[in-house]
């Protein structure tokens, strides 16, 4: 069994990577496998594959009408009707609402709605105006809509989806906590809502290895099996009358959760575990497990390419394969503490290969961090749960359960909050091929030492070889950090992935033109290059990928702040502005014609107007800046396109550039396409900088790299050389970190 679900899971993603044809071939060879070694599954093998092949027929290959095609490639705007068929749940930034959009001319299609709008519900249908593209990911859905006004409620959901939601609307209505992030690790913990904890606590539970409490796991299915099934017991209603009402209860908690992919590996596998029971019968977790990802993977292709179901389905492998030998081992410990350390380091460790597909880097501290969370998560999570029942009929006993949980949940951010801000809280890691090749052969090592005493002396060494070779690249790294901010460049191009950063110095003023997306980023960046006060900090526009980080700018001081006049009523403009709010620096509209002294130069803005007047977008409307070194000058042009490029030259763009000093591009929008060919040969930049990281729009351009090279530029990617420095002390130098 748990071969086979392992055949199925490849035999999926080959089907989705590679392409069709080998992913029927592939199902094949798993059938001959099975008919060779475990033949009693032969027909449940077969059953499984003609289900999953005849689901792919119609969910995955089953093209979009052509004329339908065409709206969604050439992104047109459509007016029509959406019904949500999952409650919004965060991405990136933002939210994610899965939905069904249907207009005169476009017939009911499935798509993504990705926005700042995170309050949709299961079974609401909304009047809208949509923006439809393609979906650039490799996944479920045929398009990603963006609203181009807000959407208009029609109708409620109706029937089980209305009392679903009331069950889940009425828990966090009357949620209470001793602070807002108790209150909402509470509801973390008991319904895996995560959009109620505040970005630093969230941020600080990443680092840490605790985001696992707040996505609902087989111990909260078993808490509510347990719950009903015994409870009922003690009032001595029948076996059966039990078994279903356990049952029962269980798809209700889990509708009231939410359809995430954890979510339901959970609930198959506790479901499976339970009628097991009922018929008399005994299964072992592991073939529960296996049934469960067979089950899902037949009927839902898309999940064998989530990580949240891979992260699932590994740490339970972690807690029942290797768990148990760990804590035999540590039997001279406290029976908790040696629980708590074997489940903990087991479920991270196979956890490894997938997490450093989110992010390259190890949590240090997630054994301990859970090890001290570990006590409280039970009770809190039971009396969560309880709350979610008891919400629509008793609230304020609801409330009460809520606000004696959150004491525990209250020690948990307490726990993350101590341990994630200590040097060193996660370890780079390559997430590269050879980085998870590492990690998945440190994986096997440790439990091979773990498991077999023959193999035991070859897989320490191999673990002792990884953590030496691991150890030595991360020391070479930092040495490349070192060294190159020792040179003290005048500029740097921060490595922030799929966004910008530009860090200017002039004697000893700072200038930081955007912060790139993610907080850590921009931190570490300002960090290695001993920045701890920043006198103008310019803040291009208001997109994720360029604002985004502003949390990351917690540890320097800021003296003057400008940014575009455009009027911008998106999430990002609240957050930086209560950013700068608690810390008393007051925003400046930039605007054509400004200019200020800095350091030994200055620097002067050339677009927009005061109101960005003639902006079609906030890209359009970015601030863009020249700034004057003695021997060096930058252009900044945030995300403006080929249409602003040639109007900002036809304004005497040229006039405002000396000749006689070598030219810094920071190129536009990550180096998208929409670039103007007579901009950059006006200019010839002696040096291009592109500040871009991997992504699905095809950044940068190919033929805008041909044309900057055609006029002599030196082109630069942080994609490919990491953190890039500009020094022009004696004669224009240029050096680069690398990628860490």
């Amino acid at each position: 069994m748990i071969a086979l679900s392992a055949g199925v899971w490849l035999a999926r993603i080959i089907e989705l990577t590679l392409s069709p044809i080998i992913g029927v071939i592939s199902f094949l060879m798993v059938l001959v496998a099975v008919r060779f070694h475990e033949r009693r599954l032969l027909n449940f093998a077969i059953a499984t594959s003609l289900i999953g092949l005849t689901v792919s027929t119609l969910q995955v290959f089953d093209a979009v009408d052509e004329s339908e095609l065409s709206m969604i490639e050439n992104r047109l705007v459509l007016e029509g009707e959406f019904r949500v068929e999952s409650d919004s749940q965060p991405y990136g930034d933002g939210f994610k609402t899965w939905v069904v959009f249907e207009s005169a001319e476009f017939s009911p299609t499935l798509g993504s709605l990705i926005g700042e709008n995170g309050e949709y519900r299961w079974g609401e249908r909304y009047a809208s105006k949509l923006s439809l593209e393609a979906n650039w990911q490799q996944g479920r859905g045929h398009f990603i809509a963006t609203e181009m006004e807000p959407s208009v409620l029609i109708s409620k959901p109706q029937n089980l989806q209305s009392v679903i939601g009331e069950i889940r609307s009425s828990f966090l209505e009357n949620l209470a906590g001793v602070d807002p992030d108790s209150a909402g690790l509470v509801a973390g913990l008991a319904v895996g809502e995560r959009t109620l904890l505040s970005e630093q606590t969230s941020e600080n539970m990443r680092k840490v290895a605790l985001t696992h409490l707040v996505a609902v796991s087989g111990a909260n299915c078993a808490i509510v099996l347990a719950s009903v099934y015994f409870g009922l017991g003690l009032l001595r209603v029948r076996r059966t009358t039990r078994f279903v009402a356990a049952l029962f209860s269980l798809v209700i908690y889990v509708l009231v959760v939410g359809f995430d992919p954890s979510v339901l590996r959970a609930g198959f596998m506790a479901a499976t575990v339970i009628v097991a029971m009922w018929l008399g019968r005994g299964v072992k977790p592991l073939r529960a497990l296996a049934l469960s990802m067979i089950i899902l993977l037949s009927f839902d292709p898309w999940l064998c390419i989530d990580f949240a179901f891979a992260l699932s389905v590994f740490s339970t492998l972690g807690i029942l394969v290797l768990a148990p030998a760990i804590y035999q081992k540590l039997h001279r410990l406290p029976k908790a503490l040696a629980v708590g350390l074997s489940v903990s380091f087991s479920a991270q460790l196979y956890c490894i290969p997938v997490m450093l597909m989110l992010q390259p880097e190890l949590p240090v501290f997630g054994v301990i961090a859970n090890v001290l969370s570990e006590p409280v998560v039970a009770p809190v999570t039971v009396l969560g749960i309880t709350a979610v029942f008891l919400s629509p009929v008793f609230p304020a006993i609801s409330s009460l359960l809520s606000l004696v949980a959150s004491f525990g949940t209250w020690w948990i951010a307490r726990v993350a909050n101590t341990l994630a801000p200590l040097p060193q809280s996660t370890l780079p890691w390559p997430n590269d091929f050879t980085g998870l090749a590492l990690a998945v052969v440190l994986a096997f090592a440790i439990s091979l030492a773990v498991l077999s005493e023959r193999y035991k002396t070859l897989s320490v060494v191999t673990i002792i070889l990884l953590v030496a070779g691991s150890t030595a690249g991360y020391i070479e790294k930092q040495l490349r950090v070192y060294q190159f901010a020792d040179q003290k460049p005048q500029v740097v191009n921060c490595d922030v992935g799929q966004g910008d950063a530009l860090i200017i110095r002039s004697n000893e003023n700072t200038m930081l033109i955007d912060v790139g997306r993610d907080p850590r980023l921009i931190e570490a960046c300002l960090r290695s290059n001993r920045i701890h006060h920043i006198d103008v900090l310019m803040l291009s526009h208001f997109d994720f990928d360029h604002v985004g980080g502003i949390e990351g700018l917690h540890a320097v001081s800021i003296g003057k702040v400008l940014v575009s006049g455009f009027n911008d009523q998106r999430e990002a403009v609240d957050r930086v502005t209560e950013f700068m709010k608690e810390r008393n620096v007051p925003m400046t509209v930039a605007s054509r014609g400004k200019s200020g002294d800095f350091g030994n130069g200055f620097w002067e803005i050339l677009s927009p107007t005061t109101s960005a007047s003639g902006a079609e977008d906030a890209n359009d409307a970015s601030l863009v800046a020249i700034i004057q070194l003695p021997k060096l000058q930058v252009l900044a042009t945030g995300d403006i396109g080929r249409e602003r490029q040639d109007q900002i030259l036809q304004q005497g763009l040229q006039g405002r550039v000396d000749s006689q000093k070598p030219l810094v591009l920071k190129v536009s929008h990550h180096g998208s396409a929409d670039q103007s060919d007579k901009f950059h040969e006006s200019l010839s930049p002696e040096l291009s900088i592109i500040s871009v990281g991997e992504n699905s729009y095809g950044h940068p351009d190919t033929s805008l790299i041909s044309k900057l090279k055609s006029v002599g530029s030196t082109v630069l990617r942080t994609d490919t050389q990491g953190m890039v420095g500009i020094d022009s002390t004696e004669g224009l130098k240029v050096f680069a970190t690398g990628k860490l």
